[in-house]
């Protein structure tokens, strides 16, 4: 595991490690842009809990996108209960926002979304997971074993250490203040 900077992580054909990256194991499909990113965002996670309100979640969602270099062609998914799904809506636009009741409903709702690490592997160049969660540990180990690099965009204070051991590259996002205004 690396710490990486914002410029290695937007960048997912840049070299992000000392050793060899292991090769793809599973062919991109034919109709795949090379370079695509999953994003999966557990918003909650990021802006430090549901209850931190609407301009915790503007500041989570803004200080994701600057760190991992969201790009058109990326698919970003976004995981949040059903109290706060218009609001990851106006957030993520495009994206397309999971929805998860009771605790961990949301990291169940985003896991889902990559169960079969093949299909995943055929269609994005790297997975960035948007949460501390260590719940996501043994898919970024799947992905991994097919050659698909995957980042961690964590809150230090969540962020797991088995996650984080079973990931290419970790990035720190800011701690997020609800007090604080967005610019």
């Amino acid at each position: 595991m690396m710490i990486s900077t914002a410029a290695q992580i937007a960048d997912p054909l840049r070299p992000r490690h000392l050793y060899v990256q292991p090769e793809r194991r599973i062919e991109r499909a034919a109709y795949v842009p090379p370079g695509r990113t999953l994003h999966l965002l557990d918003l909650e996670n990021l802006m430090g809990g549901p209850m931190s309100g609407s301009i915790a979640l503007i500041q989570a969602s803004l200080a994701f996108r600057q760190l991992a270099g969201v790009r058109a062609t990326d698919l970003v998914v976004v995981g949040v209960n059903p109290h706060l799904g218009y609001s990851a809506k106006a957030c993520w636009p495009g994206g397309l926002v999971v929805l998860g009741l009771g605790p961990d409903g949301a990291d169940r709702a985003l896991l889902k979304q990559i169960e079969d690490a093949r299909w995943t592997a055929a269609r994005f160049d790297r997975v960035v997971i948007g949460s501390g969660d260590g719940v996501f540990a043994e898919s970024a180990k799947r992905l991994r074993e097919l050659g698909i690099p995957v980042v961690v965009i964590s809150r230090e204070s969540s962020l797991s250490h088995l996650l984080a051991r079973s990931v290419d590259a970790v990035s720190i996002l800011p701690e997020i203040n609800p007090m604080q205004v967005v610019a």
